[in-house]
């Protein structure tokens, strides 16, 4: 934690503001069916469409297609006006109203059970669809993921909105793509086709639909045989996130160059990973990850995920799919047909701990009370309470505590303490920061001789401890007025000030603040008389000048 000391100056208190920060709040919606949501298409408002893992296809709550299918992926053109779903066994079904009917895509490619092998004559797909992207309104991809060791993937393309499709993958020895793919995921603005395979996640990246061979990035998004997922953000092609069902360090993986590399997204206690992850979507700079045991991870930086699953008995519920219409605005699906719906995705729960950077203030002496204070900030988080900061000073034992910022502390002797400064946050999230502090002696404090005269009183004050001979000391005259009716005493207008004796000062400023000397051949251990003559003004008659006397003793 950063610390400031200078010398002693007006003190500098702040509380910076910070916008409350609210976590995403996800409220259940009705979904239409009890049974496992496995993909979402969601634009906003009514514009959501939805399959599951037993064949049916919905939009906005109503089912318009019921087949034997277990559905892995549904997306809809850019324009929404067509729409492709795809399941397990080479089954791909089309939508050509905006969802509101389906009908069957045959699906065939050359056989072909070896990269090394030469593709035979065309047979139906039936490997599994896995995952569907459109590059534009008419260009659609379909990858698969076949079950059989060894087997490579499909990649079919279609340039008629999904009425046909023809091979990219299985086209001669070897294969474009000698892996089994599990996602792919498209930037309209540019034609580029992003590509994961299962056998750790590697990525394969096309500017032209597989008509060229792709190339293989050098990252790593997942474990062997698992299924990872992938996703661009269509208002940057820059952004990429990829989710994994391992868990663990792989589960949550971003990229801000197009996929070239890859990180993984750290959780707020700056570990990274997550319970197994089911799939993943990315739009606006936020992303969302949705997974087992009710994970919902959120992210507005891609590099820090949240945790923000939904309230309640849905807060351990297994999810599955997850579509975003913005920033904000999202829809989760899962197990026996539950949804959740947010507009605040991207608004982060306050886990961050308030940071303080303590103060300017002078150098502190024994029995003298002094402010302290701090700068404190909770950045975007839920603001700093106030009423919680205590400062606590330890040293041998000996404990002091104060409050408030400013607060005021008084040391009870010298030499180096150890100052903390405890507070939280809005939101209940504590922070500290401690510093050395070293602290003087106690002032020293004056010997004070008082005489009484007409109209008020005459204080002088000397050390109270030895002064060595041929050295100098404080002296000071204080001349306080006697308050009540009819005093003549105007004031005090000058003060003699002498030493054994001896004319030292004439002082006709007030305060009447002098310093004298003791003359260096004087014996130590001597009394050393000390004088002063007051000079009083009255309303009537002649100053009077009264004397006040004393003495020192000088050190052995």
């Amino acid at each position: 934690m950063p610390r400031l000391w200078a010398a002693f100056g007006a003190l500098v208190v702040l509380a910076l503001p910070a916008s409350v920060a609210r976590s995403a709040t996800w409220t259940e919606v009705p979904s239409g069916t009890n049974t496992t949501i496995a993909a979402i298409d969601y634009r906003g408002g009514s514009a959501l469409w939805y399959a599951t893992t037993t064949g049916l296809i919905l939009k906005n709550g109503a089912t318009k297609a019921t087949f034997s299918a277990a559905f892995n992926d549904l997306k809809m053109s850019p324009d929404a006006s067509s729409g492709l779903a795809g399941g397990e066994f080479g089954r791909l079904y089309r939508s050509t109203n905006g969802g509101e009917s389906w009908s069957q895509v045959a699906l065939s490619s050359p056989v072909q059970n070896s990269c090394s092998a030469t593709p035979g004559a065309a047979a139906q797909v039936t490997a599994a669809i896995t995952g569907i992207a459109w590059l534009n309104n008419t260009t659609a991809v379909v990858v698969t993921s076949p079950q059989a060791a060894g087997e490579p993937s499909h990649v079919l393309v279609s340039n008629d909105s999904g009425a046909t499709f023809s091979e990219r993958n299985r086209v001669g020895a070897p294969c474009a793509i000698d892996a089994h793919v599990t996602d792919v995921a498209a930037d309209p603005a540019t034609g580029h086709l992003l590509l994961v395979g299962r056998e750790l996640g590697t990525i394969f990246f096309t500017s032209d639909a597989l008509a060229t061979a792709p190339t293989q990035r050098g990252a790593s998004l997942g474990c062997s045989g698992s299924r990872p997922r992938i996703s661009i953000d269509p208002s940057a092609a820059s952004r990429v996130a990829a989710a994994d069902r391992c868990g663990g360090l792989t589960s949550l993986q971003t990229s801000s160059d197009g996929g070239v590399s890859w990180a993984p997204v750290l959780r707020p206690d700056g570990q990274p990973g997550a319970p197994a992850q089911q799939d993943v979507e990315v739009r606006d700079g936020t992303a969302v990850w949705v997974g087992d045991n009710g994970s919902v991870m959120v992210s507005v930086d891609l590099a820090r995920a949240y945790s923000i699953p939904a309230a309640g008995t849905l807060s351990t519920h297994p999810w599955r799919a997850v579509g975003l219409a913005s920033a904000n605005d999202a829809v989760v699906g899962g197990l026996n047909g539950k949804m959740i719906r947010t507009q605040n995705a991207g608004e982060l729960p306050d886990v961050e701990p308030p940071t303080a950077v303590i103060t300017a203030f002078g150098s502190p002496l024994a029995l003298v009370p002094i402010a302290i204070g701090a700068v404190l900030s909770d950045g975007t988080g839920s603001g700093v309470d106030l009423s919680s900061v205590v400062w606590t000073a330890t040293k041998d034992g000996v404990t002091i505590t104060g409050t408030g910022n400013p607060g005021t502390l008084t040391f009870p002797g010298e030499g180096v303490w150890t100052l903390t400064l405890s507070f939280r946050d809005n939101a209940g999230n504590a922070s500290s920061t401690s510093m050395t502090v070293t602290v003087g002696p106690a002032p020293k404090q004056p010997k004070i001789i008082t005489k009484k005269v007409k109209g008020g009183k005459l204080l002088l004050k000397v050390p109270k401890t030895c002064v060595a001979p041929g050295t100098r000391f404080k002296v000071t005259l204080v001349w306080r007025r006697e308050k009540r009716k009819g005093n003549l005493v105007i004031k005090v207008y000058r003060s003699d000030f002498f030493v054994a004796a001896r004319l030292r000062k004439i002082d006709k400023t007030i305060p009447f603040v002098q310093r004298l000397t003791v003359a260096a051949g004087t014996a130590p251990g001597s009394k050393v008389e000390v004088r002063a003559r007051a000079y009083i003004k009255v309303k009537k008659g002649d100053s009077p000048k009264k004397s006040v006397t004393t003495t020192i003793t000088t050190c052995t």
